[in-house]
């Protein structure tokens, strides 16, 4: 999966916070790329969810944000189960609409405990 930039990093919470994203963003890219292959794909539709909901601690809820990730879920999740040619597109488009969204977020109360301020 291509992971694509989330903005530049200009320093305090936004720089904390777009590090730890972008380093969540990239075990989702991974756990999309272990789904791809047959032999690992529970595993990678195991690793999606935590990572999913790791970096969904992270940030203040966002009802975009949020439907964007279950739209991704749900995804992956017929991406494993069904066969149509059009899966693996349908899961890039997912996963880009995800990092579209995330675009908006802000450091949530449990990011700030974490000491990402």
């Amino acid at each position: 999966m291509e992971l694509r930039a989330i903005g530049e990093p200009e320093g305090g919470i936004m720089h904390e916070l777009l590090a730890e994203m972008k380093e969540r963003i990239t075990g989702i890219a991974d756990a999309l790329t272990q789904l791809e292959q047959r032999d690992h794909a529970q595993t990678g539709l195991y690793n999606l969810q935590a990572h999913l909901l790791n970096l969904l601690e992270l940030i203040e809820r966002d009802a975009g944000i949020t439907a964007a990730a279950d739209d991704l879920l749900s995804t992956a999740t017929a991406f494993i189960e069904g066969d149509h040619p059009a899966r693996g597109c349908l899961l890039r488009e997912a996963f880009q609409r995800f990092q579209d969204r995330l675009q908006s977020a802000h450091l949530s109360e449990h990011g700030r405990i974490l000491g990402l301020e």
